[in-house]
């Protein structure tokens, strides 16, 4: 609608109207246990996600990590991918988290 900014979770009350449900402040949570065999996880936001699959973005990260192995320059080059190669148009954030 061209109004909304980073804003979601403050400001902007007049989208967060009960009845119009444009925008949410509850966070949406998931949690699983670690396996062995798990290697990172990817904390994004949808500027990522609308221009990568997940299965996309976990092969990108685990190219990066394999060649360097620092989750901050993978995590950049993430960035850079969906904003340069993709041109995603949304905000793109991006977490690496390693777990070995």
């Amino acid at each position: 609608m061209g109004e909304l900014a980073i804003s979601r979770a403050i400001g902007n009350a007049e989208f967060k109207d009960e009845n119009l449900k444009l925008v949410i402040a509850d966070p949406e949570i998931q949690s699983d246990l670690l396996r062995d065999e798990d290697e990172f996880a990817v904390i994004a936001c949808d500027g990522v996600f609308d221009v990568l699959s997940s299965d996309e973005c976990v092969q990108f990260v685990r190219q990066h990590l394999k060649q360097h192995g620092d989750p901050r320059k993978a995590a950049e080059a993430l960035v850079r991918h969906a904003i340069d190669d993709l041109r995603s148009r949304d905000n793109v954030t991006a977490l690496i988290i390693t777990f070995h």
